[in-house]
């Protein structure tokens, strides 16, 4: 799970490669989902007010259509 969480890309690549080995298709989803978040804003928007970050309007749009977690 830490590497799902973390903000790193490189992480992020590592979570997919141990998730896909556990054949678990719904916690590979969700390890999906959060690379993609990762790769597409490089942080998750989702923890921007709590960091004190500014949001840009794409990422409050990807919080809108429930891209958090």
């Amino acid at each position: 799970m830490p590497l799902m969480h973390s903000e790193s890309i490189v992480d992020q690549r590592e979570s997919l490669v141990r998730f896909a080995a556990t054949n678990d298709s719904s916690v590979l989803g969700f390890a999906r989902d959060h690379y993609r978040m990762i790769a597409r804003f490089g942080r998750f928007p989702h923890r921007n007010a709590v960091l004190g970050r500014a949001s840009t309007p794409a990422e409050l749009r990807a919080i809108e259509a429930g891209n958090a977690w």
